[in-house]
């Protein structure tokens, strides 16, 4: 989804854009280190393999995204674009977009992952990566009747498509 993110963004002329994430490195947690470890280098690799074009929000704390947005808002080199890679960080950042009174496309665009449960409470509409809930689920339960059919799964995972929900902010 960060590369969707990125390609939209890039087709946008944006060129130069922040990634706004969770930051995974002190979370307690049962998966493997390696899925984070993943996480990270997709973000990374969406950011142009420019660390400081990253804005970390520990996992643990969302609601901290408000203050990191502001502190990104008024560092002298950010970029005009932000992608926000997780949903709820984009909801507690808009709280902080209107404090600040940005004019959002005029003054800055951003794009965020979402599902398509997600609603945000903001003067615009958010353009959202998404996956659709229910086509989640009818994959799931298609590897689920499957396995108690006896099939073995194709492959360990099953890839469901994200799709780009234009909005107002790009």
């Amino acid at each position: 989804m960060l590369d969707l993110g990125a390609r939209v963004l890039h087709e946008a002329g944006q060129d130069d854009f922040a990634i706004m994430a969770f930051d995974f490195s002190s979370t307690e947690r049962d998966a493997p280190d390696r899925v984070f470890e993943s996480m990270t280098q997709s973000c990374l690799s969406a950011a142009g393999h420019r660390p400081e074009r990253i804005v970390m929000v520990p996992e643990e704390h969302p609601e901290l995204a408000h203050d990191a947005f502001i502190r990104w808002w008024r560092s002298a080199d950010r970029p005009r674009a932000l992608l926000f890679a997780d949903d709820v960080l984009c909801d507690v950042a808009c709280r902080a977009i209107t404090e600040l009174g940005i004019c959002v496309p005029d003054d800055l665009l951003f794009i965020t992952e979402s599902s398509t449960a997600s609603r945000f409470h903001f003067a615009r509409k958010v353009a959202c990566l998404e996956f659709s809930v229910p086509q989640l689920a009818d994959a799931a339960w298609d590897m689920l009747a499957g396995l108690i059919d006896g099939r073995s799964p194709d492959a360990p995972v099953r890839y469901v498509e994200p799709v780009y929900r234009p909005g107002e902010t790009l």
